[in-house]
């Protein structure tokens, strides 16, 4: 079963190596409407795409980076990310809360939000990270919606963030990258094999 919010390439690659279910971590960021010819899904997946996707590598790279994952080839990153090689305990899987090419609408739309829990229920990963603030409006429509309460107990806390702590920072400039990696260092020392 194809994951709907993604891409079709990235949706595709994927299911094709075995990364779309039963990862580790599933990491969940906000999509970003298509401006100044980048791509949303770029931000991650862009060397999965037939035709070249501008900007944008520095998340790849810094999230990468906070992962352990030494700095090469994107292909070989991708696969080293989605492998769990580096810091943490297994696979790694990150999506985008909408599809690509939907500006971010706050609260998320009813019929997004379907498609948002029923690919997390497909991935069934072990553990949820949240990254970027104004993902904060998510949770409230995930803990309501009823086929994700399951889910809950899988939300990473970050332990740093009292005011939204299932909130993790944004891992790459302009935001300080940081604060992203304080923070899952103290998941870590919480218990979280992340």
């Amino acid at each position: 079963m194809p994951l709907v919010t993604p891409p079709a390439p990235v949706s595709a690659y994927l299911a094709a190596h075995g990364y779309d279910t039963n990862p580790n971590l599933l990491i969940i960021a906000e999509n970003y409407p298509n401006v100044f010819g980048v791509r949303p899904w770029g931000y991650f997946y862009r060397t999965l795409f037939p035709f070249p996707i501008a900007g944008a590598k520095p998340f790849f790279d810094f999230i990468c980076d906070r992962f352990g994952i030494a700095l090469g080839t994107e292909p070989n990153m991708l696969n080293d990310f989605l492998n769990g090689a580096g810091i943490g305990n297994g696979r790694r899987l990150l999506i985008d809360a909408l599809p690509d090419g939907v500006p971010p609408v706050y609260p998320i739309a009813a019929a997004r939000l379907n498609d948002l829990v029923n690919d997390i229920n497909f991935i069934n990963p072990n553990y949820i990270m949240i990254i970027h603030n104004r993902m904060s409006h998510l949770i409230p429509s995930l803990f309501h919606h009823p086929r994700f309460i399951t889910n809950i107990p899988k939300l990473v806390i970050n332990p740093l963030y009292t005011v939204n702590p299932l909130i993790f920072p944004y891992p790459a400039p302009p935001a300080n990258p940081n604060n992203f990696l304080d923070a899952i260092n103290a998941a870590r020392r919480g218990g979280y094999p992340i």
